[in-house]
């Protein structure tokens, strides 16, 4: 078997009939399915077994609900093939993403390949941005760390579906998912990059990743989710000492900050039940947090400038002021947002 592809399902019974039509239609056909049902409470096992019983190559397992981390793991100690695949439950890919990455992996005895994406908001307004890069051949650890940082700040390496890793490195050096709702690919990601001596880029979108509605994660409201941000700032500040990538931390800081921003601008979301001095409490003690302090102390550009100097000063109230704002514009203006967040894409394709 040459490549697993794992599939944790929660939830997903309107998308998942389509994201595994586009999987089952690959133009290679040397791969297993590992679809785990994280505790649906809708048709998604019925579904998954039926698909199941139409491909022999798809596995059906079924966990009590713990989110996508613990079913990814599952699959990763289930898994048969020499590359694991990661793909989500409600997205799509193009026919040919598995056979261009497990092509170039093989040709070039690759670590880890990548491909460009597309990130899709489906809705009253479609939006569409390509995110890619120009094709990569990185053929020592030295290449590969030359690029990474670039390629982080194209939004290219911390999510794992646009990618193949190979199965003997994540097995040999024990690289799991960490327990978090939010962040746990980042983390993985972060244990990946110091054990990655060969690495590919394939410049085309063969991944469509689809935002629907407002309901996604980044606009709830999670207890945890500074835990969640300091442990990827951590995991990937550890990961860059590692690859001695010291002069970095500018880059470190900048990508630090916007994790916490984001843990402020879910304070004005509804499912919040903080009070309103709940929250500048909260504000007030991450502001307080050495690692946020070292982080804000950098000058930044443009919003994050802004940004920086807000933390710098200790104050919740502007702090909230300004996380309000940003989560407005998250809201009722998505597209305009994903344009100002993601706006350093070396591509930046879009269409409406």
């Amino acid at each position: 078997m040459l490549v697993s592809v794992i599939i944790p399902a929660y939830n997903c019974a309107a998308y998942l009939p389509d994201a595994l039509e586009s999987l089952l239609g690959q133009t290679m056909g040397d791969f297993e399915v590992l679809a785990v049902d994280d505790g649906s409470t809708d048709q998604t096992r019925s579904i998954l077994e039926d698909f199941a019983r139409r491909d022999p190559r798809i596995r059906v397992f079924t966990v009590e609900n713990g989110g996508p981390a613990r079913a990814r793991n599952l699959g990763i100690c289930q898994a048969q093939g020499k590359y694991l695949c990661f793909m989500d439950s409600d997205d799509r890919l193009e026919p040919e993403l598995l056979s261009a990455l497990s092509s170039l992996a093989e040709a070039h005895c690759l670590d880890m390949v990548a491909c460009g994406y597309w990130m899709e908001e489906l809705g009253e307004h479609f939006h569409q941005k390509e995110f890619s890069s120009p094709a990569l051949l990185a053929e020592s650890p030295e290449a590969f760390r030359r690029e990474l940082t670039g390629l982080i700040e194209a939004h290219l390496m911390y999510v794992v579906w646009n990618k193949l890793y190979r199965t003997s490195l994540i097995r040999e050096r024990g690289i799991l998912f960490a327990d978090y709702l939010s962040g746990e690919d980042r983390i993985f990601n972060s244990r990946v990059f110091p054990w990655v001596e060969r690495f590919g880029l394939i410049e085309q979108p063969l991944y469509h990743y689809y935002i629907r509605g407002m309901n996604t994660l980044a606009n709830r409201y999670v207890d945890n989710r500074f835990q969640s941000v300091l442990a990827c700032h951590e995991a990937l500040s550890a990961a860059y000492r590692d690859m001695n990538l010291e002069g970095e931390r500018a880059a470190l800081s900048g990508i630090f900050v916007k994790g916490v921003m984001s843990c402020f601008t879910q304070l004005c979301a509804r499912e919040c039940s903080l009070t309103g001095r709940e929250r500048l409490d909260f504000i007030r003690e991450t502001l307080r947090h050495p690692q946020v302090r070292e982080a804000a102390a950098f000058r930044g550009t443009g919003y994050g400038r802004i940004v920086n100097s807000l933390l710098r000063q200790g104050r919740p109230l502007p702090v909230l002021w300004l996380a309000w704002s940003v989560f407005q514009l998250q809201t009722r203006f998505h597209s305009l947002y994903l344009r100002l967040k993601h706006g350093r894409s070396p591509r930046g394709k879009e269409s409406q």
